[in-house]
């Protein structure tokens, strides 16, 4: 028996239960005559086919939206774009494979957990104040976030959502797409690595004028001063030794010699030292570095000498301790600080300090990770992951 039998059936026996109960009551009609008793029958007949061609329209709807409801779960199920439904909580209520596949979770494991809990800590708040526009309203906003990942490269999405209004309350309809290998985003970041490199051949330039012309020619006239005896001249020769010392600092800045010449540890130790010199701030560099590239070396050292240099002008530091090793293939650098520190819910990583926003962003373009965790008072965390490609450990 077809279902629409079944169900006809189940009616008709309702009906007749509800006519017997009927006849059971007291109460007496009044006699019909045979003609009244022949319009009642056909105004019964017309009811009845005006009943069946309501349920054969109904019939038909349902078996519309059936495959209607086939083809967009058809749809949805084989989308090469992720979809995903949260609840007024952040909760996901459903997930196309694709979007699975994004997040790495199997399906069924995706169903109440958090979205939020798949973003990375540097762009949480990004996402949360993408999800709280669409709780606020029913217009398309859109944001870009980075997953979370400790082993793999950062993957980069794109989400667009919008919010609606469900019989079981308000839901979030977001759209996700990888951006990691966008051809937009692989320029930029050719574009970028390039940048850098112009901008590093340019400061061994400067360093290399500062140093060898300007710092000569003043160290000739500081000699012929030396030498002649007339009054003043040993302020001339104090003027230019000052010169010769912030020439020197500043060619150190730019492109710091010892880099070029003993390597990226000595050229760390360095720094380290003329900056405890100058401060007072006590930099402990621990660990092992093996030989890099030299453009990952150079990175490297930017890397280290932003952070120290935030840690002591942004956060008044008194103690930065550098860690640095290999693990899994993988350059790791610890750096660490007792300054003022800063709260990151309150600081999101679009309006982070921009010398953080600088080692992020030669963190990425080196295809590394980044994790910087602060609190106020008692100071800041950095952790990098650098991937060793080609690089004997």
């Amino acid at each position: 028996m077809t279902d629409h039998a079944s169900a006809v059936e189940d009616l008709r026996c309702q009906a007749e239960a509800r006519l017997s109960a009927r006849l059971l009551t007291p109460a007496n009609p009044p006699m019909l005559t045979p003609a009244e008793s022949q319009r009642l029958i056909h105004e019964l007949q017309v009811h009845q086919i005006e009943l069946e061609l309501q349920n054969q329209a109904l019939m038909e709807m349902r078996d519309r939206l059936k495959q209607s409801l086939e083809k967009y779960t058809d749809f949805f199920d084989v989308a090469p774009m992720g979809y995903l439904v949260l609840d007024d909580h952040g909760a996901i209520l459903e997930a196309n494979p694709a979007a699975a596949t994004l997040l790495r979770v199997n399906r069924c494991d995706l169903i109440a957990r958090r979205l939020g809990l798949f973003i990375s800590l540097e762009t949480r708040p990004t996402f949360n104040a993408f999800v709280d526009m669409l709780m606020a309203g029913t217009a398309k906003k859109s944001c870009e976030v980075t997953l979370d990942s400790e082993t793999a490269a950062p993957r980069y999405l794109h989400l667009e959502g919008v919010g609606v209004a469900a019989r079981t309350g308000w839901q979030c309809r977001i759209a996700a797409t990888d951006i990691t290998q966008h051809p937009q985003l692989e320029k930029l970041q050719t574009l970028s690595r390039r940048l850098v490199a112009i901008q590093e051949a340019e400061r061994r330039t400067l360093a290399y004028t500062f140093h060898e012309d300007f710092g000569q020619e003043l160290a000739a006239i500081k000699l012929e001063l030396s030498q002649l005896d007339h009054a003043g001249v040993s302020a001339c020769v104090g003027r230019v030794d000052r010169i010769i010392g912030q020439i020197r600092e500043m060619a150190s800045k730019l492109r710091p010699s010892i880099l070029d010449d003993l390597g990226l540890s000595a050229a760390l130790n360095a720094y380290a030292h003329r900056q405890t010199r100058r401060t007072g701030c006590t930099i402990d560099l621990q660990g092992y570095l093996p030989p890099l590239p030299p453009e990952m070396e150079i990175a490297v050292f930017r890397i280290v000498q932003t952070a120290i240099y935030h840690a002591i002008h942004d956060g008044a530091a008194q103690q930065i301790t550098v860690n640095t090793g290999v693990d899994q293939d993988r350059l790791r650098l610890l750096i660490e600080d007792n300054g003022r520190g800063f709260d990151p819910v309150a600081v999101p990583a679009e309006l982070e300090p921009s010398r953080l926003m600088s080692i992020r962003e030669r963190t990425e373009l080196l295809g590394g990770q980044w994790l910087r965790t602060s609190q106020l008072g008692v100071g800041t965390r950095i952790e990098i992951a650098l991937p060793l490609v080609g690089v004997t450990t």
